[in-house]
C-alpha cells in the first residue's frame, strides 16, 4: 500500500505547486492500483481464514466476468472443448483470472485472449500475452514473492505469486482435485502464456 499512497502523495503537492497541470487521470490510476491491491489483500485474507464458499462453475461464464472487470482493454474470452463444470470458489477464482489478465496487460505487452480449454475430466484457463515472455531460466520463480522477470520489471512482484496461492485455495486441497498453475514460454509466437489447470477426478 506504501507505494501507490507515496505516489498520490506526490501528485497532490504537485497540484498545490502546479495549479494548471491536470493530475486527475493520474490520481485515478493510482486509485485504481489500491483497489486492486486491496482486494488481493481480501483475498489473501479470506485464504487465511477458511472463508470459502466452493460451489459447481460454468468456467466459461466465470472467465468472462473475470475479463469484464478489466473493462475495455481485457482479452477475448475463446472456448475449446465441451461444456463443463469445475468446483471452486467464484470470488477467488475470478479474481485469479482477472490478476492473471492484468499482469499480461500491464507487462507482457497486453493479453491477446483468455482461452477456456474444457475436457471430460479438466479445465484450464490459458491467458496469452504479446510480450517478449520471461526467460526459461527464470520460469522456476515467476510465482514466488516478489519475483520480477527482466522484461516485466516495474510492478511490486506479488501478482502471480498470490495468483498461485488462490488458484490453489479456490479449489481447496481435497483429493478429488487437483490444481496446478505454470507459466510457459511460446519463442515462435513471443509471449509467456500463464496457465491455471484444475482436474476433477469423478465422484465417488
Amino acid at each position: 500500500m506504501r507505494s501507490p499512497l507515496a505516489r498520490l502523495r506526490l501528485l497532490v503537492e504537485i497540484a498545490r505547486q502546479e495549479p494548471g497541470r491536470d493530475v486527475l487521470g493520474e490520481i485515478e490510476g493510482e486509485l485504481v492500483s489500491m483497489d486492486a491491491l486491496v482486494e488481493d489483500l481480501l483475498a489473501g485474507s479470506r485464504l487465511d481464514f477458511g472463508a470459502l464458499s466452493r460451489r459447481a462453475l460454468d468456467p466459461v461464464e466465470i472467465a468472462k466476468r473475470a475479463v469484464e472487470r478489466l473493462g475495455p482493454d481485457g482479452p477475448p474470452v475463446e472456448t475449446s472443448g465441451a461444456p463443463a463444470a469445475v468446483r471452486a470458489d467464484p470470488t477467488l477464482l475470478g479474481r485469479a483470472l482477472t490478476a492473471v489478465c492484468d499482469n499480461a496487460r500491464k507487462h507482457g505487452g497486453g493479453a491477446k485472449r483468455l482461452l477456456v480449454r474444457t475436457t471430460d475430466r479438466a479445465v484450464a484457463f490459458v491467458v496469452e500475452d504479446e510480450g517478449p515472455g520471461f526467460r526459461s531460466e527464470d520460469l522456476p520463480r515467476v510465482f514466488e514473492t516478489l519475483f520480477q522477470g527482466e522484461a516485466r520489471a516495474g510492478g511490486l512482484g506479488l501478482g502471480l505469486a498470490l495468483v498461485s496461492r488462490i488458484a490453489v485455495g479456490a479449489v481447496g486441497r481435497s483429493v478429488s482435485t487437483l490444481a496446478t498453475i505454470a507459466c510457459t514460454v511460446d519463442p515462435p509466437k513471443g509471449g509467456s502464456p500463464t496457465s491455471i489447470s484444475y482436474v476433477t477426478a469423478p465422484s465417488e
